[in-house]
């Protein structure tokens, strides 16, 4: 998913629109020691807050956040009972390899040390199961 940065603080251009931050030129916005991680997965000083009443020139949705993969299976039985009559069972799964779906980082460049470029939630629950059944007359 698409991530734009922004600056949580636009008294730079006094007025009630949010003003992208500027890119800082030759700075790699992926350059993240260690490699990307929950903990930082773009770096923020790849950007720098706008001269007063300047707009920036960051692009909007320029990053991309964590990949996204779930599978969800399910299995159906059915089973005739009589005539017109029938039984289904159902066992559904979903994320069922119980993959980690991270979501978007914090896109505020001036959020404060150790926030932007931070992810703190998950995009998508972990592996849910139900049964049903169903009869049919």
């Amino acid at each position: 998913m698409p991530v734009a940065p922004a600056l949580n603080n636009n008294a730079s251009i006094n007025a009630d629109v949010n003003t992208p931050p500027d890119v800082v030129p030759g700075a790699d916005p992926y350059a993240v020691p260690g490699g990307q991680n929950r903990d930082h997965w773009f770096n923020p000083a790849a950007y720098r807050i706008p001269a007063p009443y300047k707009y920036g020139n960051a692009s909007r949705n320029s990053l991309r956040g964590p990949r996204l993969f779930t599978a969800d299976w399910s299995l159906f039985k059915k089973f005739y009972v009589a005539e017109r009559k029938d039984l289904e069972l159902r066992w559904e799964t979903f994320n069922t390899f119980n993959h980690t779906n991270l979501a978007n980082p914090n896109g505020a460049i001036d959020a404060g040390p150790g926030s932007g470029g931070v992810i703190t939630r998950i995009s998508t629950p972990m592996r849910q199961m139900q049964f049903g059944l169903r009869f049919d007359f």
